[in-house]
């Protein structure tokens, strides 16, 4: 790494992967500062999924450069992601800083945290995609994508699978979930996006394999952050889901819903982008079109997966049937 400037280039050009190590610093000091009873050295994994999207992304960055300074900086640069991720929280994180209330409800201040967290990173993000991508992709994954993402949280929440409450930002409480946990939805598809085109650098693929890329990229970062963000009660899971499968104290259904969204819209994001004879506007209406179909796509995946895992009296049918009956007024 040869100077500051270029240290701050890389952050800005490639900030979409650096959101991934900011994630796994941030689970460390939630891990330090934020869980009940203290914090849980065994739970340092939690900084191991999103981490190795980080190694993998720069590993294909190395394999595809021409530059042997370049692959020398790319390897500084990963080195310097580890620490960043493992290390800065330690000097950050001063003990007790934003505890749980001794209810073991989240204090308004970690709720604070979360969500400015939220904003800052969206609106980074937002920066970047309109420096490299233009108003066209901005639309894509800000404006389509953010819908994508609306109509996934919120459809969760009102069908009663999960409920998140203390926020401070709320548009319809009874209809949509939290500003902050709808737009975070853009943190997820615009960087898996990103890290899926650095995987398929040079390399035509099928858009499927594309959206499982950039699917595998969300779920591993998901991984990591919802143990410890259900510890700590930012968002509460429906008491039937206790029932079902876990994993880290997380139902499965929450990985596999992470897994099953992310493929159908990445893959038509891809398959779309590809089609250069089309005009912008004829882009455009198809990601639109897009959108309930891969919602559509989505929960039938979800369905099946979990009707297979659970039972098809599981839980998540269970549920999933009660939110169809109250939406019926049933």
């Amino acid at each position: 790494m040869r100077s500051i400037t270029s240290l701050i280039k890389e952050f800005w050009v490639h900030l979409p992967i650096w959101f991934f190590v900011f994630t796994a610093g941030r689970m460390i000091h939630m891990n330090m500062t934020s869980l009940p009873g203290g914090p849980r050295p065994a739970w340092a994994w939690t900084v191991i999924p999103a981490l190795l999207v980080v190694f993998l992304y720069y590993a294909r960055r190395i394999s595809t450069d021409s530059s042997m300074e370049r692959k020398q900086d790319a390897l500084g640069y990963v080195v310097l992601a580890g620490m960043a991720a493992v290390l800065l929280p330690y000097y950050l994180s001063p003990e007790g800083f934003l505890p749980l209330r001794a209810d073991g409800s989240p204090n308004e201040g970690l709720v604070y945290m979360h969500e400015y967290t939220t904003f800052v990173w969206v609106s980074l993000l937002m920066l970047h995609c309109l420096w490299f991508r233009g108003w066209r992709g901005f639309v894509m994954f800000f404006v389509i994508g953010l819908a994508y993402g609306t109509a996934l949280e919120s459809s969760g929440t009102v069908n009663g699978f999960f409920h998140e409450q203390g926020y401070h930002y709320e548009i319809a409480r009874n209809y949509l979930a939290p500003a902050a946990t709808i737009l975070g939805w853009t943190t997820v598809f615009y960087p898996t996006v990103v890290i899926a085109e650095m995987v398929w650098r040079n390399v035509k693929i099928h858009p499927v394999i594309f959206g499982i890329t950039a699917a595998s990229a969300g779920t591993l970062l998901d991984v990591g952050v919802d143990p410890i963000a259900t510890e700590v009660h930012l968002w509460f899971w429906n008491d039937l889901l206790g029932q079902g499968p876990l994993l880290w104290g997380v139902p499965a259904l929450n990985f596999a819903s992470w897994f099953f969204a992310l493929i159908p819209f990445a893959a038509a994001l891809y398959w779309i982008e590809r089609k250069r004879e089309w005009s912008t506007l004829r882009k455009f209406v198809a990601l639109v079109i897009a959108v309930p179909l891969s919602q559509a796509i989505s929960g039938l995946c979800i369905v099946i997966t979990m009707g297979l895992v659970e039972g098809w009296d599981g839980p998540t049918l269970t549920i999933f049937k009660q939110g169809i009956n109250k939406s019926l007024g049933m």
